[in-house]
């Protein structure tokens, strides 16, 4: 199940984070696994697969982040791995 609670404030920062990454990755976007803001997985908490990743890639990825963080009191702190990359 999927759901989003446009309430909390975390929510809002992860569709907005999707939202923006799906405009700038267009189709090399494959998804994105979020954690609960304050839970971490190798100090991350929202994971951004991608078909290819490159510095331009990367890049995107940052300045989304730094934008959504500075619009909502929470932070996304992100982990990009290449689709298939185990």
């Amino acid at each position: 199940m999927y759901s989003l609670n446009f309430e909390r404030e975390w929510d809002l920062a992860l569709f907005e984070f999707t939202k923006l990454l799906r405009e700038r990755l267009g189709n090399n976007l494959v998804m994105i696994l979020g954690l609960e803001e304050n839970e971490r997985v190798y100090d991350s908490n929202v994971l951004v697969v991608v078909k290819e990743k490159n510095d331009d890639v990367i890049m995107s990825v940052i300045n989304v982040a730094l934008e959504v963080n500075s619009k909502y009191n929470c932070s996304v702190n992100f982990h990009i791995v290449k689709n298939g990359q185990g």
